[in-house]
This record gives structure tokens, C-alpha cells and sequence, in this order.
């Protein structure tokens, strides 16, 4: 690889173009656009085995795509060492593995892996997901959403561009799921761009995100904020949907036919 102009006069973070996802040769989904900004917050929405993860681990550089191209920061994934990845992306997948004997603060070091001086960041961190009062004590003590809370916190100590997150709020209780949406939304409204597949659609109206909807007919249907409705819920998932309004705030449910 030559030299490469890392980001210069490149306004997307991320850049797909006529990508498709899949793996043994089998295609997930039609051709998609889409380009991710930096400080922009995007979901993925769709049934299980739709391809959510499959599409966030092609975004990662982990897996090859049938077709088309990723680019990072103007640059073909491909061609970028890993590095460069690290320095664009933090990666939370859904079920981290975590060593026994971990104290809060060792797994967070993890996260300056490429650069020592991004142990710098670990108080800081500790502060913005609240979990400064955990720091000697062992991730594997910790409740399910407070995991959630420190391998988000490990990521942001890695100081990258964007989180992507593998179901974020998976196997949490409502409250704890809320909680971790909200600082999701924290994340990126101080200038982090937040990619996360779930399968609550109001996770998506939370992080007031740009939605990747994955169609059973294997389309990719890309809606913008706020557009979000039961109709295209309900063609998601085979089930009838409802918009309801609580403190002025829409939520969709889903009903019994």
C-alpha cells in the first residue's frame, strides 16, 4: 500500500457502496448504499439470521464481502493496516469473552492496546459510563448491564472514530436496556458515531438514528431519522405493529392480530 492521505478531505467515516453481505458465497441481501458520518448514529433492525451481525463484521474488515466495497475514511478497507482500523472503530460484539480475574481497570487497559498513551483516557472514561467506583473490582462480579457499561467503556478507551456494537442491549432488563441506549446517546452526541444492530425499533427512536432495515425479501431498506413506522415494523417482522405516544415521545409495540 502506498502512501494514503488518511481522512484528507473525506467527510464520510464510513462508505459502502453497492455492498452485499453473506458468507460461504451466499448472498444476505441486494446491493445497498449508505454512508455513515461522523457523530451520525445508525441501527440495524431486522428478524434473526436477517444478516445484522454478519454486515457489522464486513464494516469491521473481519469478513470479506460477496460484493461491492467498504471505505474507511476514503480508504478501501482492504487496504488498511489494522492499526488504522483500530483507530476508526471499536468493536463491542454481543458476547464478549472475559478472562477470570479481570478487575474493571485491567480490562479497560486492554483498550490502549495500540498506543499507551490512550491509557491516558481510562479515568475519564470511567467517569462518562459511571462506573468510577468499580475500578478494583472483578468484571465477572459485575451485573449484566454493568458489563455492558465497562465494555463500553474499554471501547471508548481504544479512541476511536465509532463504536459498532453486536445487539448492545441483548439479554438486559428494560431498565438496564434504557440505560445503555441513553448512554449510547450520550456517546454520540459528543461527536462519536454509534452503529449498533438490536432488535428494538425503539432503540432506533432513542438514539434518534438512521435505521438499516433488513427486509424478509432480502432488500435493505435505509430510513432516515424519525421515519420509522408500524407499517414497515410489521413488514420487518411478520407481526402487526402500533405507534403510541408516552409523554409526547413516540414508541412502537407490537400486537396480537
Amino acid at each position: 500500500m502506498g502512501a494514503v492521505a488518511w481522512g484528507t478531505g473525506v467527510s464520510a467515516l464510513i462508505q459502502a457502496r453497492q455492498l452485499v453481505c453473506g458468507f460461504g458465497g451466499r448472498a444476505l441481501h441486494q446491493p445497498v448504499d449508505f454512508e455513515i458520518h461522523r457523530g451520525e448514529s445508525w441501527v440495524l433492525l431486522g428478524a434473526n439470521g436477517a444478516g445484522k451481525s454478519t454486515l457489522l463484521r464486513t464494516l469491521l474488515g473481519l469478513q470479506a464481502p460477496i460484493a461491492g466495497s467498504v471505505k474507511l475514511q476514503g480508504v478501501e478497507i482492504t487496504e488498511i493496516s489494522a492499526a488504522q482500523k483500530a483507530a476508526c472503530l471499536a468493536y463491542v460484539p454481543q458476547r464478549a469473552l472475559i478472562p477470570e480475574g479481570l478487575t474493571v481497570e485491567a480490562l479497560l487497559r486492554l483498550g490502549a492496546y495500540r498506543d499507551a498513551a490512550l491509557l491516558a483516557n481510562i479515568p475519564k472514561v470511567m467517569e462518562q459510563v459511571n462506573a468510577s467506583a468499580w475500578r478494583e473490582l472483578l468484571v465477572s462480579e459485575l451485573s449484566g448491564g454493568e458489563q455492558q457499561r465497562v465494555l463500553i467503556a474499554r471501547a471508548l478507551v481504544q479512541g476511536a472514530k465509532a463504536l459498532v456494537l453486536d445487539e448492545p442491549t441483548a439479554h438486559l432488563d428494560i431498565a438496564n436496556s434504557q440505560e445503555i441506549t441513553v448512554l449510547l446517546g450520550q456517546i454520540c452526541a459528543a461527536g462519536l458515531s454509534v452503529i449498533c444492530s438490536s432488535h428494538d425499533p425503539n432503540d432506533a427512536l432513542r438514539l434518534h438514528a438512521n435505521v438499516i432495515a433488513f427486509l424478509p425479501d432480502g432488500t435493505l431498506e435505509i430510513v432516515a431519522k424519525n421515519g420509522l413506522n408500524a407499517a414497515l415494523l410489521s413488514r420487518l417482522y411478520g407481526c402487526d405493529f402500533a405507534e403510541i405516544f408516552v409523554n409526547g415521545r413516540s414508541r412502537f409495540v407490537a400486537v396480537e392480530n
